[in-house]
């Protein structure tokens, strides 16, 4: 009897390989498709994760940044007050941030949910101020120094003529404010004459921050004090009788050395801050420079 269980024809077993090859391709096609689908959700994931953890680092920067400037701000109203010591400049800036911080923080609190705390340590670097309801005629005798902050107030219904000077050592700048029947006329020196007509309510000329407040004069600059210059002295020239008073910042904790030796300030602060959420936290102390956005 003759068996009918040939062996498969070449033809044949090529045919079989084909279809295992076939049939094995397709699956390693699935396999590498699920591996890609993972490895992308795993992608996204750390994607989108690092995209948050950017957003909180950039809030903190932000919150960090916002906290400087509020500090600044108290620093600058503490300076005026006639504090006897630096302990007692330490005390208010201590209080007054941490009022600071709560309102930020009821501010900011829905858009960016995070605690954060904020202390005062204290200044860094001292300074003496001058809060003056009088016009003095020597107001700075103690340099050279820099200049954090001067302004003139004016009761201008009272002014004749007052003249304003600084010295560094390039020389001396003088601004000029004197009353022609119903105007006020500024003359900063080596310009053209401002002139405004006012009715006799007071004007603050701050020559730091180079703004009139009390009166909308365009184009007229009192830039009179450079935030980076060291000023020998500073004095007004009052001709007439004028009713008004100044405020003066120096650097430095020697006595200003004018009419008056002017009270302890901060020229820079020292800050502990924390900002915590759940998913960043961060710690650490830095100085804000107190007059730094003069600069």
């Amino acid at each position: 009897m003759v068996s009918d269980n040939h062996p498969p024809t070449r033809d044949a077993r090529i045919g079989d390989r084909a279809q295992l090859i076939l049939i094995a391709a397709i699956a390693l096609a699935f396999i590498i498709l699920g591996i890609v689908v993972v490895f992308n959700s795993v992608l996204y994931t750390q994607t989108m994760s690092s995209s948050s953890s950017i957003e909180t680092t950039s809030d903190a920067q932000l919150a960090e940044l916002e906290m400087a400037r509020g500090v600044r701000g108290v620093a600058q109203e503490v300076n005026l007050d006639s504090s006897p010591d630096l302990d007692g400049v330490n005390s208010t800036l201590e209080t007054n941030s941490e009022a600071f911080v709560r309102q930020y923080g009821n501010a900011t609190a829905e858009r960016r949910p995070a605690v954060v705390n904020l202390s005062a340590i204290g200044a860094n670097e001292s300074a003496r101020a001058i809060n003056s309801n009088t016009i003095d005629d020597n107001i700075l005798g103690s340099g050279p120094r820099e200049i954090g902050h001067f302004s003139l107030e004016l009761e201008s219904g009272s002014v004749d003529e007052v003249e304003i000077t600084a010295t560094d050592s390039s020389g001396s700048d003088t601004i000029s404010v004197r009353r022609e029947n119903d105007e006020l006329v500024i003359t900063p020196d080596g310009s053209s004459d401002c002139r405004f007509e006012h009715n006799g309510d007071p004007i603050v000329f701050d020559f730091t921050d180079d703004t009139i407040i009390g009166a909308t004069i365009p184009d007229c600059s009192i830039k009179l004090i450079e935030p980076t210059n060291n000023y020998t002295d500073i004095s007004i020239n009052d001709h007439g009788d004028a009713d008004g008073g100044y405020e003066l910042v120096a650097r430095g904790n020697t006595n200003i050395g004018g009419d008056r030796s002017g009270h302890p300030a901060a020229w820079t602060v020292d800050l502990e801050y924390t900002y915590d959420t759940s998913e960043l936290s961060v710690e650490r102390e830095f100085e804000v420079d107190v007059y730094g956005d003069r600069r």
